[in-house]
C-alpha cells in the first residue's frame, strides 16, 4: 500500500522518493496472549476431535503458532487476527477448515447428574403454596417506591435515592415491602374488593456503613372478613390472631420455635403489635396498621401487616417417628387469674417446663376480663392433655403435676386459681 501510494505521487507530481524509515517500539506493541485449546473442549463443541497432526496443520496454515501441552495446545494467533480471542474462536476455525460437511453425525448426548435435595431446606415454592392454601394471593411490586409513602411507614430508616428515577413515585429503593402492599390494598379497595389477603417475597434494601445490604423477606397484608362470603358462616372480620395463626403454620412447618412479644413499630398500632423472635433474635413484625398511617395511605384501619425474614421459614424439619402410647390420656383444665399484662406465652412455657414429657398437648380455650375478675387482672383457662408412654397415669400422678404447675405459676406470676 505504501509503495502504490508512492508510485501515484511520483506519477502525478514527479520527484524522487526518499528512503523508508521505520521506528518500532516492541514494548508498546499489543501482544497476543496464547489461548489454551483443549481436546475435551473441541470434542464438546464439534462432537469429535481430529487427529493432533491435523489440528496442528490447520492452525499452522492459519498463521497461528502452536505449542503442544498435556491437554491440547497453546495457540498464539497472529497480530492481524483480531477475531481470534477465545478458545471457541479457534475451535470454530478448526471446524471451518476441516469442513463442516466432513464432521461425523452423532446423536446428542448429555450428562445428567442427580443433585442432592436436603431435607432441612424448604423450597420457596412450598412456602408460597402454603400461603395460597390459606387463601392468600401472591403479588409482585416494584423495588422502587414513593419516598413519601416509605417515610410514612419507615420514618427512622433513610432509603437509597435513585439518581435518575423513572418517576417521582419510584424515586427510592424500598426498605420494606409494606408500601408496595399498601398500594395493592388501596388499588383493590378502590375497585370494591372488600376482602384482601396478599403476600410477597422479595428483597428490601438497607444502607449500613456505606454498604447496601439486601435482605430477603416475606411480607403480607390482610383486610376484610376471615372467610369468604358464604351461606354457612356468619361474616366475621379477620383479627390479629388469624394472621398470627398463618405465620405460626409457616414457622411450625420449618420446625422453628418462635416467640411473639409485644413491641412498638411506627407503622403498627401500639396495642396490636408484636415482634417475632427466634433464638432471642428478632426476625419479623406482625400487627394492625397504625390509624394515622392508614389515614395517610388511604387504606382501611383494620389492615393487618406482617413481615418475616425469608431464611427463617425456608428451614426444614426432618420427620421422625414416635410410637403412639397404648395407654389412655387424661385431660385436666386449669383456670388461673393473672395480671392483665402477663403474656399467655410465658404461662405456657412454665406449664411445659413443670409438666415435662407427660404433657402431650396444651390448649388455651378461654380468656376473660370483666365481672367476677379484679380490675387489672384476667382469667386464662388451659386444657392440659397428659399421657405416659409406659403406663396408665393415676389420679395421684396427675394431681402431683397440677400441684407443681399451680405452685410455679403462683410463685412466678402471682397467679391464683379461678373459682
Amino acid at each position: 500500500a505504501m509503495q502504490r501510494a508512492t508510485a501515484l505521487l511520483l506519477e502525478l507530481v514527479g520527484g524522487e522518493a526518499g528512503p523508508v524509515s521505520e521506528v518500532v517500539s516492541e514494548n508498546h506493541l499489543p501482544q497476543k496472549a496464547p489461548i489454551n485449546l483443549r481436546r475435551k473442549r473441541i470434542k464438546r463443541l464439534l462432537g469429535f476431535v481430529p487427529d493432533d497432526t491435523e489440528v496442528e496443520n490447520i492452525l499452522t496454515r492459519l498463521g497461528i503458532s502452536v505449542e503442544s501441552t498435556d491437554e491440547g495446545w497453546l495457540a498464539t494467533p497472529p497480530g492481524f487476527r483480531f477475531d481470534l480471542a477465545i478458545e471457541a474462536d479457534l475451535i470454530e476455525e478448526v471446524g471451518r477448515v476441516f469442513g463442516y460437511n466432513r464432521l461425523p453425525t452423532a446423536n446428542n448426548r448429555g450428562e445428567l447428574t442427580l443433585q442432592p435435595v436436603p431435607e432441612t431446606v424448604t423450597p420457596i415454592e412450598r412456602v408460597r403454596a402454603m400461603l395460597v392454601d390459606r387463601d392468600y394471593h401472591e403479588v409482585i411490586s416494584y423495588s422502587f417506591v414513593d419516598a413519601a409513602s416509605l417515610a410514612v411507614m419507615e420514618p427512622d430508616i433513610e432509603p437509597v435515592a435513585l439518581l435518575n428515577p423513572i418517576s417521582s413515585e419510584m424515586s427510592v429503593m424500598r426498605t420494606s415491602l409494606w408500601p408496595g402492599l399498601a398500594g395493592v390494598v388501596k388499588f383493590n379497595i378502590a375497585r370494591q374488593q372488600s376482602r384482601i389477603r396478599i403476600f410477597e417475597s422479595g428483597l428490601k434494601f438497607i444502607q449500613q456503613h456505606n454498604e447496601l445490604k439486601q435482605k430477603r423477606v416475606l411480607s403480607g397484608a390482610v383486610v376484610g372478613d376471615r372467610l369468604a362470603e358464604q351461606w354457612g358462616v356468619t361474616p366475621e372480620p379477620a383479627d390479629f390472631f388469624d394472621v398470627k395463626a398463618d405465620l405460626q403454620c409457616l414457622l411450625e412447618h420449618a420446625g422453628v420455635d418462635a416467640c411473639f412479644k409485644a413491641g412498638e413499630h411506627p407503622s403498627l398500632h401500639p396495642g396490636q403489635c408484636a415482634a417475632i423472635h427466634v433464638d432471642e433474635r428478632q426476625v419479623g413484625w406482625l400487627g394492625r396498621v397504625h390509624p394515622q398511617v392508614a389515614q395517610k395511605l388511604e387504606i382501611p384501619g383494620k389492615t393487618f401487616l406482617f413481615e418475616l425474614e425469608l431464611d427463617v421459614v425456608l428451614k426444614g424439619r426432618v420427620p421422625s417417628f414416635e410410637k403412639r402410647s397404648r395407654f389412655p390420656s387424661i385431660r385436666r383444665d386449669l383456670a388461673v387469674v393473672v395480671n392483665a399484662d402477663t403474656p399467655a406465652g410465658v404461662l405456657c412455657d412454665t406449664i411445659h417446663a413443670e409438666a415435662g414429657p407427660l404433657l402431650q398437648d396444651l390448649r388455651i380455650f378461654d380468656v376473660y376480663e370483666g365481672r367476677g375478675v379484679e380490675t387489672g387482672r384476667k382469667s386464662i383457662a388451659f386444657g392440659l392433655i397428659l399421657q405416659d408412654s409406659s403406663r396408665t397415669l393415676t389420679d395421684d400422678d396427675v394431681d402431683a403435676v397440677m400441684k407443681a404447675i399451680t405452685g410455679q405459676l403462683e410463685q412466678e406470676f402471682g397467679a391464683t386459681l379461678r373459682e
